[in-house]
């Protein structure tokens, strides 16, 4: 939310291996309804099998 705090969590997924350059993609659903209008930070994370981050992404969207 607007001040930072965690609003909803979802579980980690894996997708196998994927050969450098290519694409995996990871679908969620998030009700919406149940948080204010308003800028929400989405954040995601991508591990290595070792459990590190390899790639750490951030977006902001516009909930109406």
């Amino acid at each position: 939310d607007s001040v930072g705090a965690l609003v909803t969590q979802f579980p980690l997924r894996s997708v196998g291996s994927v050969a450098a350059g290519a694409n995996a993609g990871v679908a969620e659903s998030w009700n919406t309804g149940t948080v204010a209008a308003g800028n929400y930070r989405l954040v995601a994370h991508l591990f290595v099998l070792a459990g590190s981050i390899a790639h750490f992404l951030a977006i902001v969207l516009y909930v109406v």
